[in-house]
Parts: C-alpha cells; structure tokens; sequence
C-alpha cells in the first residue's frame, strides 16, 4: 500500500481507538503514524513487504533508557478498520501504554537530575571563579578549578573538582585548597540544592 492508502486508513482506525486520538500530519515515517491523547504514537505499515497486512508498531520518544519493549501486531487490510482498530486495543495497547508511561518517567526522572546537576554546577562555579563545568548527560556533572597559591612562599597550585550525579551523591577532591575554601565546598555539597 502507499503511504496516502495508511493514512487513509489512520483517519478510519483514529476514531475507534477512543476520544483524542488522531492521525499525525505526513511525516518522514513511511505509512501514518496515530497519536494518542497520552502521547501514544502508533505507526501503521506493511507488514515484511506483505501488502495484505498492516503492521502496527508503538513508537517511543528519544531515550537513553535500555531498549523498551517493541510492540507490534499486524493484521489482514481485509478485515477493515474496525476489526484492526478492536485487534489494536486487544493485542497490544495496553501492553505498550504501560511501557510507553515508563520510559516518559525515566526521561523526565533523568531531565530533574540534568536540572539539579546544572544548578548544583552554577553555584560551585560562583565559588570558584574560572572553574570549568563539563556536562555529561548521562553520568553526571563535573566542576573543576584549578589556579596557581604560594604557600608559605612556596609556589604551588590548589585545585577542586567536584563531580554530582544529579541527586545526593558528590565525588569531591582538594588538592592544596585553604581551610577556609575547602569549608564554604563542603557545605555546599552538603546543603540541598534550591531549585529556581
């Protein structure tokens, strides 16, 4: 089938799924693509290059979390929209909804912890003038500084490098930092960051 021959059949299927679903405007994917009022994205496309039957697959958001489930069905065109729109909810919907609301919650789980690293970053950053911040979208954020001390008239050089995983959990290393400085870092690592 052509791509207009899915979404032909996206915009019979849409309503018989329930209130708010609908076709999504022709996109790259090859078919159509459902969306539904939860953020369910369902592609409809021949099934291995079998004309007669239409695949269904659930579609994810970009994540950085293992692999979810790939669900998919594929149905005879013959049986007509009303019995793929049934065989959808049947077969898969559930099944696919359940693991589609897993990976939104891991993705905005992982979204809090950038936020919180990049503002736990930003204030060690203010404490430390021309620190480096390096973020690592998925392990963690790193803060590091580094300058030139005297110490007892000996040149030296004192650094600090923190590293936050975005939660409760810091790596935090002095190297020739004064009492004072190595203070204002633990206490900073120690109180709970505000969120603005």
């Amino acid at each position: 089938m052509a791509d207009q021959e899915y979404r032909d059949l996206a915009e019979q299927v849409a309503p018989l799924l329930g209130p708010g679903w609908k076709q999504e405007p022709p996109s790259h994917y090859v078919g159509a693509i459902l969306l539904g009022p939860h953020g369910e994205r369902l592609q409809l496309r021949d099934h291995e290059g079998n004309h007669k039957r239409v695949a269904v697959y659930g579609r994810y958001p970009r994540t950085d979390m293992a692999a979810p489930n790939a669900h998919g069905i594929s149905i005879a065109l013959a049986r007509g929209s009303a019995v793929i729109a049934a065989d959808i909810t049947r077969r898969m919907l559930a099944a696919y909804q359940s693991d589609l609301a897993r990976v939104v919650e891991y993705n905005r789980d992982q979204e809090q912890k950038r936020e919180r690293r990049t503002y736990n970053a930003g204030e060690l950053a203010k404490l430390l003038p021309g620190a480096t911040v390096d973020h690592n979208n998925h392990a963690g954020t790193r803060v590091h500084w580094y300058k030139p001390y005297a110490l007892d008239g000996v040149p030296t050089e004192i650094s600090a490098e923190l590293s936050v995983d975005g939660q409760t959990v810091y790596t935090l290393e002095l190297r020739g930092v004064p009492v004072g400085l190595a203070g204002l870092l633990l206490d900073l690592a120690a109180t709970p960051p505000q969120r603005v």
